[in-house]
């Protein structure tokens, strides 16, 4: 009797998990993004929060178009305890003098040294050189032009 209820119990829990996955939104499959699009910007910034959050800081700088820009961005941070970063929405493309900017609100939020934490924002723009003559591949990537600290 013991092993009936027992079968019982497991086919009722397999059947609660089937259910449970059938209740999942279909995984929708996308094919390469283009790398002028907004889409490829957003990337760019997911990127570096997860590198950030990594701790993983030469790399971060790479993002940036401007070594001396990676540098002052990225000085405050090296110095705390933890960092994470929040990110929201991409602005609209803006283009102006041959290249295109986006920016997109953030927030930088750990533990300083001390052990307090912080919540600071801020708002990184990217940039990509249209393809403009003479412009390099580098200029045509989306890269972080600067980070305004709020």
């Amino acid at each position: 009797m013991r092993l009936i209820v027992m079968g019982l119990m497991i086919a009722a829990l397999a059947a609660c998990q089937q259910a449970k996955q059938d209740r999942r939104p279909p995984v929708e499959v996308k094919g390469p993004v283009d790398p002028k699009s907004a889409e490829a910007a957003g990337q760019v910034v997911q990127t570096f929060a997860a590198l950030i959050d990594q701790g993983r800081w030469t790399e971060a700088e790479a993002l940036f178009g401007d070594p001396a820009a990676a540098a002052k961005a990225l000085a405050p941070l090296r110095s705390t305890w933890e960092v994470h970063l929040e990110i929201g929405n991409l602005s609209k493309p803006k283009v102006a003098a041959g290249s295109t900017y986006i920016s997109m609100p953030i927030f930088f939020f750990g533990k300083r040294v001390d052990k307090v934490a912080f919540r600071d924002p801020a708002t990184v723009v990217l940039r990509r050189v249209n393809d403009v003559p003479g412009s390099t591949e580098a200029q045509r990537r989306w890269h972080i032009e600067r980070i305004d600290r709020r």
